[in-house]
């Protein structure tokens, strides 16, 4: 039961999706990150969107 889910991923990174090298993906992260302001927290869309909805009154 518990397996579901890394069987689930290796399946899809088999099949479906083919992620990029370490290195280009730090590389595109760190181009993304260039046009915000020095020294501010950047968020992944899913964290974000959980913030935005609730979530960061419970840890300030």
């Amino acid at each position: 039961m518990f397996k579901i889910a890394p069987q689930t991923i290796q399946r899809l990174k088999e099949h479906y999706i083919e992620l990029l090298p370490q290195n280009i993906q730090e590389k595109k992260m760190k181009e993304w990150v260039k046009h915000y302001k020095n020294n501010i927290l950047v968020y992944c869309n899913g964290c974000e969107k959980g913030l935005k909805i609730g979530g960061i009154e419970r840890f300030i």
